[in-house]
């Protein structure tokens, strides 16, 4: 195994080099992150690519958002011979997207949905359910602006 994917792996796990060899993903990241991944696993050795986003938990630390790609590595017969995967954690990356996604929908003083974020969740609530009425109720509270425009 070359050194850097050693090194990866063994930060990664919170373990030596040496400490990887011969061991399981489910030895190393425990139950939990080896269900996460064990269908991704699946579909790259039927030689298909998987893609996708989610937030893994590895040797107990706090969940990461991760964003990985399982690929296959096919062989000179073209049989799946093995899988690469490859994992970036995009966790900081979430976070502040998730930040903004949130100044963008609330309002910054009130932190109270906009207007507009209202309508957009309204619109997709009555896209989302055809067949199934949808509910709107407003509350007009007399003077409110007085309190809200000072």
């Amino acid at each position: 195994m070359p050194a850097l994917l050693q090194f990866a792996l063994a930060r990664r796990a919170r373990k030596s080099s040496s400490e990887l060899i011969g061991r399981t993903l489910t030895e190393l990241y425990g139950e939990a992150a080896w269900a996460a991944v064990s269908t991704s696993f699946a579909t790259a050795f039927e030689g298909r690519t998987v893609s996708d986003e989610r937030r893994l938990i590895h040797g107990g630390a706090s969940a990461r958002g991760t964003r990985a790609m399982v690929l296959p590595d096919f062989g000179d017969d073209g049989s799946v011979a093995g899988i690469y995967a490859v994992t970036i954690d995009v966790h900081e990356l979430t976070e502040v997207q998730q930040r903004l996604q949130r100044t963008v929908e609330r309002d910054g003083l009130k932190d109270a949905l906009t207007r507009r974020t209202m309508m957009e969740r309204l619109r997709a609530a009555a896209r989302a359910s055809p067949t199934q009425p949808v509910a709107l109720f407003f509350v007009d509270l007399d003077g409110f602006r007085a309190l809200n425009d000072p």
